[in-house]
């Protein structure tokens, strides 16, 4: 017998084997509604007792022994983690992994998409939605005093080190540079976490700068996780929204 569960929908599905058969099947299963639905094979509900414990499988369906491929499709809104047992055999699981893949969100927030590919944006004039990113924004305090105090050529010099520095740690965890404004950057990250240790790491870089130098820099940073609208601006991908505002104000 094989069951699979899909663990988001608590659905599923008992695959009962009977005579061998020698031709190849595919079994094709869909995943609607929270239900596995098989689709070439009669499906009904069986009390089934292995090992002294009793399973009620809401639906089941009768195979032949054999040569088999089993063709899951989900149908739902959203992912489902599904596992494939195979009983009585001690109840071990099966656990098939997938390659990483890259979703939009990581193409958004990856630093070698936007080097690589500086021309390529969305041709959509209203943007593209985006649920789920995380903004951090970087500003110098006392800037324009530091201009005023060493000068402008002097100050730019700084400033452009303090980019270096700050890129690097950036693509370092997983985010990119969405623009510089001034001397303050615009980063994106796929998650809140990438985005807090890129700001630690950017901490304890601007110390080790500052240990160097002989005019001191002190970074404020903010942080902010949300929804986003994606578009193109002056020929590059941008970010608007009430993140994008809240998180500059941090």
């Amino acid at each position: 017998m094989l069951g699979l569960k899909d663990l988001r929908h608590r659905a599923q599905l008992g695959l009962f084997l009977g005579e061998p058969r020698t031709d190849h099947e595919a079994v094709p299963i869909v995943l609607a509604d929270g239900k596995f639905q098989p689709r070439e094979h009669p499906a009904a509900p069986r009390s089934v007792t292995q090992r002294f414990a009793k399973f009620e499988y809401e639906t089941t369906a009768d195979l032949g022994s054999g040569n088999l491929r089993v063709e899951l499709t989900n149908t739902t809104a959203t992912r489902c983690p599904s596992w494939v047992i195979h009983l009585p055999a001690a109840f071990e699981s099966n656990y098939v992994t997938f390659d990483p893949f890259l979703s939009g969100k990581r193409l958004l927030t990856s630093q070698t998409f936007r080097d690589l590919f500086r021309a390529q944006t969305f041709s959509a004039t209203e943007g593209i939605a985006v649920k789920d990113i995380t903004f951090l924004f970087t500003d110098l305090k006392g800037s324009t005093e530091m201009y005023d105090r060493i000068g402008d050529l002097n100050a730019f010099h700084l400033v452009r080190q303090h980019f270096d520095t700050l890129s690097t740690v950036i693509a370092s965890r997983g985010g990119s540079i969405v623009k510089t404004i001034g001397d303050a950057v615009m980063a994106t990250f796929a998650t809140p976490t990438d985005a807090v240790a890129a700001a630690l790491s950017m901490l304890r870089e601007m110390q080790r700068f500052n240990e160097k130098g002989s005019t001191p820099l002190y970074l404020k940073i903010g942080i902010h996780r949300g929804a986003s609208i994606a578009v193109t601006l002056n020929e590059r991908i941008d970010h608007f929204g009430q993140t994008v505002n809240l998180a500059a104000r941090i």
